[in-house]
Parts: structure tokens; C-alpha cells; sequence
């Protein structure tokens, strides 16, 4: 290909350009030239680069097709550079305090917002496609980001329902062999749904159509108020799911986060997506403090069970963000850790989208953290919400 570069550029048609590559076998006849040729082009070629390309070129398509910007925003973001332009240049204190990079970071808004959705959706369907890969039931479902109006009130209501969900499933711990008719035997990582718990010590369960007892010992109880339990999500059966959420997922997410996120370069102080969504979700659960603190304190005293409430995803972020932090400070987890494992709860909870919509309504603390031309003080949010629901 690298030998008829000057033919393939002077191509004006697709056809044209696969003729010469179809051609170009043929026209091969020395095989040193070839030789150093390639030597020549590897020499320069490496993963990153290709990976580059890739992702521009890939960001270039989507934006040109319009799948991520309408037309109206592209107006809106093209007056509001030239607004920007307009300004006076800043002081050098301010250089200094936060950096030069604004202009060329607005400057390039559009298509670095491009990259970060394109590499977020990539990584989605990554993970979507593992599920339906490993969990056949999971093939049937659609894969198309739905952006209607809509779409958005439908959330708090299946949000509820999914967590009114009171069906008691267990996980085999180890293999149980059946030895007679009123026993229920099974394999390691079998899911069992769990008819009668009346006995500590054997319960009543069934299991491909079977019904019998077995040692409550031998399986351990599905969480499952807010999702459904698949082999495909547990890492502990299916290992190469970690690799697929935390090596890939979570990257993306962190890259969105981190996208015009204020770092002060001067005064070194710490600047992290985790300081923001720790402040965040105390910020939203604020609103409902007294509310919540009273449940927290009477639950404590009395030891009540709340497997029955149904939290809100407000609730929920702050719980968990606390949780982590109490998990992770004891081993000082970076907060790069931190925010891999909060992620991994939105997405067992299945409330990562409810969690960005959460965030990002918290205004002050978003302007607080977020220049003006970051995705998050941007409406493209809402499509990145979609994009994970």
C-alpha cells in the first residue's frame, strides 16, 4: 500500500481505490524493495499511533453524520467561540493559577467531546456484548440508545419497580449430590430460587423444574433488590468481566469526568473526579438530611432491616460513596481505586446513568469543579446519561 501511495491520493471514487488495491499483488516483483519498504513503515508504525488515528478519524465520522451534535448545537458552539475570541487576554497570574489551555481546549470542544462519547459508547457495547455472549437471555436486548423525552421519566419509575423486585434467589457455594426424592442437589455457581426459609439450618428451593431441601450452609443469598443476578456480571465465575469494566469501562468514564475539570497548577492542591462526586452526593442528600439522618440513627438503635425501603439513587450514591471510603482509606486506595469500585456499584445497582443525572443537577458544585466548556456543564451530558442506562 505504502508503494502506491502517489496512485491511491490521485483516486476519486471508491472503485478506483479498490482496483489499485486489488492490483497491487500483481504488481509486486521485487521482493527487496518490499523488504524495505516495510521496514521502513514499521519503523514508525506502533499501537498508540494506529490507535490515534483510529479514534480521530472515527470521531471525525460520527461528528460529520451528525449522531452526536445537531445542527442547532454546532451553531450554538460556533457563536460561542467567536464570543470567546473576543475576550482580552488573560492576565498572567491567571496563566499561572490555571493554566493557558482554555482557548485551545475550547477550540477543539466538539471534537474532543466526539472522541469521549465514541470511546464511551465502544466500551458499552463491549461489556453489552460479553452479557449477551455468556447469558443467552441477554440477546434479545436492544443495544440502541433511546434519546426521546420519554425516555428520561420512564427512569425513576423502573428504577422503582426493579427495586420492588422481592424474589429470593441463592448461589450454590459448593456442589450438593442428591441421595434422595426430597433433596434438591446442585452444582457449584448454580442459581437457586429459595421457596421456604422457615429452618435455619435447611431450606426448600427449586431448580430446573426440581423441588427439595438443602443446607442453607452450602449457598449464599443473591442481593438482587435493585438488579438480577447474571453469571456474566460475577467475577468470581466469569473473570474476564473485571477486565472488560475496570480496564475499560471505567477508563472511559474517568476520561469524561476529567474532561474540563479546573486544575489549579500553581497551588498544587489536589484535583480528582472522586473530591467532586464525594461532594456532589453530600451536597444532594443534603436536601433530605434530616429525613435520612433520622432513619440512619433509628435503624442503628433499634436494628431495624431495610431490606424494604426503597432508597433513592440520591441515597444510594451517598451510601456508597461512603462505603467506599470507609473500605478503601483502611488499605489507602488511591482515589483512582476509589472511583473504579464506585463505578462497579452504579453498575450492579443498575443506577449508573440515575447517578450522572445527579451529579450533574448539582449546579454549584458542577461550576464549582467544571470550566465552562466541559462536558459535564454541557448538555451533551444527558446524551452520555443515555448512553449508560
Amino acid at each position: 500500500v505504502s508503494l502506491q501511495e502517489d496512485e491511491l491520493i490521485q483516486s476519486e471514487n471508491s472503485a478506483s481505490i479498490f482496483n489499485t488495491l486489488s492490483d497491487i499483488p500483481s504488481q509486486i516483483e521485487d521482493a527487496d524493495v518490499l523488504l524495505r519498504e516495510a521496514m521502513r513503515v514499521a519503523g514508525s508504525l506502533t499501537d498508540v499511533a494506529v490507535e490515534t488515528q483510529r479514534r480521530k478519524h472515527l470521531a471525525y465520522l460520527i461528528a460529520e453524520q451528525g449522531q452526536l451534535l445537531n445542527s442547532s448545537t454546532t451553531v450554538n458552539n460556533l457563536s460561542k467561540i467567536v464570543r470567546r475570541r473576543t475576550q482580552r487576554r488573560k492576565s498572567g497570574i491567571t496563566s499561572l493559577l490555571f493554566g493557558d489551555d482554555d482557548l485551545e481546549a475550547l477550540k477543539a470542544k466538539n471534537i474532543k467531546q466526539t472522541e469521549l462519547v465514541a470511546d464511551l459508547r465502544e466500551a458499552i457495547l463491549q461489556v453489552a456484548r460479553h452479557f449477551q455472549c455468556v447469558d443467552p437471555k441477554n440477546c434479545s436486548i436492544d443495544l440502541t440508545p433511546d434519546y426521546s423525552m420519554e425516555s428520561h421519566q420512564r427512569d425513576h419509575e423502573n428504577y422503582v419497580a426493579c427495586s420492588r423486585n422481592r424474589r429470593r434467589r441463592a448461589k450454590a457455594l459448593l456442589d450438593f449430590e442428591r441421595h434422595d426424592d426430597d433433596e434438591l442437589g446442585f452444582r457449584k455457581n448454580d442459581i437457586i430460587t429459595i421457596i421456604s426459609q422457615k429452618d435455619e439450618h435447611c431450606w426448600v428451593g427449586e431448580l430446573n423444574g426440581l423441588r427439595g431441601w438443602f443446607p442453607a450452609k452450602f449457598v449464599e443469598i443473591l442481593d438482587e433488590r435493585s438488579k438480577e443476578y447474571s453469571i456474566a456480571g460475577d467475577d468470581s465465575v466469569t473473570e474476564g468481566v473485571t477486565d472488560l469494566v475496570r480496564g475499560t469501562l471505567c477508563p472511559a468514564l474517568k476520561s469524561i469526568f476529567e474532561h474540563g475539570l479546573k486544575k489549579p497548577s500553581l497551588l498544587g492542591g489536589p484535583c480528582h473526579p472522586w473530591l467532586f462526586i464525594e461532594e456532589a452526593a453530600s451536597r444532594e442528600v443534603e436536601r433530605d438530611f434530616d429525613s435520612v439522618y433520622s432513619r440512619l440513627v433509628l435503624c442503628k438503635t433499634y436494628r431495624l432491616d431495610e431490606d424494604g425501603k426503597v432508597l433513592t439513587p440520591e441515597e444510594l450514591l451517598y451510601r456508597a460513596v461512603q462505603a467506599v471510603n470507609m473500605t478503601h482509606d483502611a488499605a489507602h486506595a488511591q482515589m483512582d481505586v476509589k472511583l473504579r469500585s464506585l463505578i462497579c456499584v452504579g453498575l450492579n445497582e443498575q443506577v449508573l446513568h440515575l447517578w450522572l443525572e445527579v451529579l450533574c443537577s448539582s449546579l454549584q458544585t458542577v461550576e464549582k469543579w467544571f470550566h465552562p466548556w466541559s462536558f459535564l456543564r454541557s448538555p451533551g451530558w444527558v446524551q452520555i446519561k443515555c448512553e449508560l442506562r
